[in-house]
């Protein structure tokens, strides 16, 4: 039977029984090339050291990691014995385990003390606690012994397990939903069938200062009954006696309260269904002071009645506050969820999802509108100041890096170690992007090649086809540098106010679209997709740049009026103002952190201000290419290995803080800066400074390789013309190279050149030429020298030839 990639051993997923894997050195004995069996009850490794009296089957031996192993080693260990790392503030006091079917142990829900909380935590693949749910799968508590438990017995569903446990003792059988009232989950339901139920509600008062909390556990046991009742099942709801305000089943049994006494309460009460519905503390929702009414899983949802609009609203943004915050940042609203640790913006898709499961309101609704409406309101005046970032964020004054893994969990850098803490860890929030998906780290991932470097580099840089025309770009290495630089200065968008604009220049076929796809791929997910751009198309273009950190934009070639202003205005990080759709005049006011990039073989912003912030990437042809969905599949696949490495190539930069900014004339300062800091982090600080050096040549190529004026300018310098004296003299050759000469005779003489080479001339006089020239003064510089002296009283120009500029090579690490 072939074995699955899910089953092999990998660095974050050891073998049980040897603790080696296929990546480990070789000649050592460490090496293990093993598999889980597809059931995960035996672990098949290769290490002879621990056969014991094992036979080999294969080329492995079949280790039991349940119970006895023959061995003669045990290789499941006590739960009690597996380290814990990143434990939260507290001090544990008792531990719950949740245990699937077969009695293995999912997760645990634990009591801390000083200060009180209740927290849950699983076991990960590097053996160690994790403090969070991610990827774990929901089960009840004591699901072994209520699936043991005779079908004809009664089933108490209580809130919290020490309920569950103090039910045991006395005989009874006694389960809950993991994580509190209302995390109960519809899928419960199928543990219980043909059971007859009773669900015993905490009986909490109602909360005048927090609504949300009135009756919370009548609402739990509400919830849970009207699942169970929607799928058949048999089930009735026990408010016990006697109880003090927030009184539950363990104050019942402390007061003397038993087996026999529970049976007989239950035998007593109806069973609940429409002709008998439960009303939360014996109160009909209509006479408790909030207008409530439930759903059909028996969550609870505000009247949309006008008369009770208000009200609702209320008591929808007290509800809100207890399980979140709300959030202003940067003038837009934002949800923070306390449970999942998410950010969203009011106006999400997110927003509208919790709206309807929590309080069963659609988006349809006039009154959805008017909620949302009333919660923007209370969030500008109320809400609380915060900075939202995307991605990552860095943090200069201590000099703390963060990136957000997409799950409610993020990664601090602090240039010695990675952390993985929950967002909002140092007032730090994130939000996902709309593109952007989960992704995990591997701490103990190592790439192994020959030549020693990362998988990162070796698929995202030098598989790169870069070309290396002496005339026009820099050696391949030195473009290989520039790339790897680039793409790790996004994680430092908070530094950089002004960013560079990356451009991938290339004839059809050179992988010019492939670099950015597979870039964004990696760093946001399958989701993630070069874009196109029309003339037409201004309004996507700012709606996709102020809703990501990296845009890539695909075959720029056509001349699109607006492109060069916006382009300068978010390189620049300039605000942007734009009316909000279907209003009169309300506008709204981004400040795009969008790294841009464009693909193109003729690219037509070439605008000086705009070419001064471009990093030029020049590609050839691809002669053996690998079809792109074959290099996608594997940029999903290797997704958390390339982040990881990722993570790691910042922390390094991180660590650099002793540097030296590069003394440049760059508009690209910034860069310049995050750049030089990169150079010295990975340790080619001196190819740095000559690749800054000189990308301001590179720049000026780029402004000036399609323009027919420095074309027609070329061929004129580079002539001479028949001057004469007097009339008693030949006339003689006069170099136009360094001659000065007034603006109209040079208009007159390049008119000339240019009709005579066929060019399409689009200068119209010389008042429009010497208007081009100065907005082309910086980029022509390269090409030639340049003055302006005085002719015939008149300020005029001089254009003598550079020598050519040669370029040298970095090797990239």
């Amino acid at each position: 039977m072939p074995v699955s990639r899910e089953q092999r051993f990998y660095p974050g997923r050891p073998c049980p029984v040897c603790k080696g894997h296929d990546k480990k050195d070789r000649g050592e004995g460490t090496r293990c090339y093993g598999y889980l069996s597809t059931n995960g009850d035996y672990a098949n490794c290769t290490n002879t050291d621990f056969a014991g009296s094992l036979a080999i089957t294969g080329d492995t031996y079949g280790h039991r990691l349940k119970g006895d192993c023959r061995c003669g080693v045990r290789h499941d260990p006590l739960i009690s014995d597996i380290p814990t790392v990143r434990s939260p503030k507290g001090e544990v006091e008792i531990c719950y385990d949740y245990m699937d079917e077969d009695g293995k142990t999912l997760f645990q829900a634990v009591r801390l003390a000083n200060p009180k909380s209740f927290r849950q935590r699983h076991i990960g693949d590097d053996g160690l606690w994790q403090w969070n749910m991610s990827g774990v799968r929901r089960i009840l508590y004591k699901l072994p012994e209520l699936i043991a438990a005779d079908p004809a017995t009664t089933v108490y569903v209580v809130e919290g397990e020490k309920d569950v446990n103090g039910l045991q003792s006395i005989g009874a059988v006694a389960t809950t939903s993991p994580m509190g009232a209302m995390k109960w989950r519809d899928e419960f339901h199928e543990f219980f069938n043909g059971r007859s139920v009773v669900v015993i509600p905490d009986l909490d008062p109602p909360n005048v200062n927090k609504p949300a909390e009135s009756y919370k556990g009548q609402k739990h046991a509400l919830m849970v009954a009207e699942s169970l009742s929607r799928h058949g099942i048999t089930v009735r709801v026990l408010e016990l006696p006697d109880l003090p305000p927030k009184g539950d089943v363990s104050d019942w049994l402390d007061a003397g309260g038993d087996f026999d006494q529970l049976e007989q309460l239950a035998r007593n009460v109806v069973v609940y269904g429409p002709d008998n519905p439960y009303h939360p503390g014996g109160i009909a929702p209509g006479n408790s002071g909030i207008p409530l009414e439930t759903s059909a899983d028996g969550t609870y949802w505000a009247s949309r009645e006008n008369k009770h609009r208000d009200t609702a609203t209320r008591f929808i943004n007290q509800g809100l506050k207890a399980d979140g915050r709300f959030l202003l940042a940067d003038g837009r609203p934002y949800y923070f969820r306390g449970d999942t640790k998410t950010v969203f913006e009011l106006d999400s898709l997110e927003m509208v999802l919790l709206l309807n499961r929590v309080y069963s309101i659609n988006s349809t609704e006039a009154f959805f509108n008017y909620l949302v409406a009333e919660m923007k309101a209370e969030t500008h005046v109320h809400g609380e100041k915060a900075s939202v970032s995307s991605f990552s964020h860095y943090d200069p004054e201590s000099n703390l890096m963060f990136l957000d893994l997409g799950n409610g969990r993020m990664l601090k850098l602090d240039g010695h170690l990675i952390e993985e803490v929950d967002n909002g860890t140092h007032g730090v929030l994130f939000t996902p992007t709309h593109s952007s998906e989960p992704w995990n780290y591997l701490p103990d991932w190592k790439h192994e090649s020959e030549s020693g470097g990362t998988l990162l580099g070796e698929r995202m840089i030098r598989a790169v086809n870069f070309g290396a025309s002496e005339d026009k770009a820099p050696s391949v290495a030195d473009q290989q540098l520039l790339l790897l630089i680039w793409l790790l200065s996004i994680a430092f968008k908070s530094i950089q106010p002004t960013k560079p604009v990356a451009v991938t220049l290339g004839d059809r076929g050179s992988g010019k679209t492939s670099v950015f796809r597979q870039i964004g791929r990696m760093l946001y997910g399958p989701s993630f997709e070069v874009e196109g751009i029309t003339r037409d198309g201004e309004d996507n273009f700012y709606v996709s740049i102020t809703h990501s950190p990296f845009c890539a934009f695909d075959n720029v070639d056509q001349w699109i009026p607006w492109l060069e202003d916006a382009i300068a205005r978010v390189a620049t990080g300039m605000k942007i103002n734009k009316r909000v759709l279907h209003t009169t005049n309300e506008m709204a006011t981004y400040r795009p952190e969008c790294f841009l990039a464009f693909t193109a073989r003729t690219p037509r912003f070439r605008r000086d201000d705009v070419a001064s912030r471009i990093l030029t990437f020049r590609l050839d042809p691809i002669k053996d290419a690998i079809p792109e969905n074959v290099l996608l599949r594997q940029v999903d696949e290797d997704r958390d290995k390339l982040m990881s490495e990722y993570a790691v190539m910042l922390n390094r930069v991180v660590a650099t803080t002793d540097h030296k900014v590069t003394n440049t004339d760059l508009r690209l300062a910034d860069f310049a800066n995050i750049a030089t800091r990169i150079g010295v982090a990975l340790d080619h600080s001196e190819d740095v400074r000559r690749i800054l050096s000189g990308l301001n040549t590179s720049q000026h190529i780029f402004a000036t390789e399609e323009s027919d004026l420095y074309a027609v300018l070329d061929l004129w310098v580079r002539q001479h013309i028949m001057f004469q004296e007097g009339p008693m003299h030949d006339p003689y050759p006069v170099p136009n190279d360094g001659r000065d000469i007034t603006t109209e005779d040079l208009f007159r003489e390049l008119d000339a050149v240019a009709y005579t080479n066929g060019f399409k001339w689009k200068v119209k006089n010389h008042l429009a030429l010497g208007i081009q020239l100065g907005h082309m003064k910086e980029a022509l510089s390269v090409y030639f020298k340049i003055d302006r002296p005085r002719t015939n009283t008149k300020k005029g120009w001089s254009f003598a030839l550079n020598p050519e500029m040669e370029y040298e090579s970095a090797d990239l690490p």
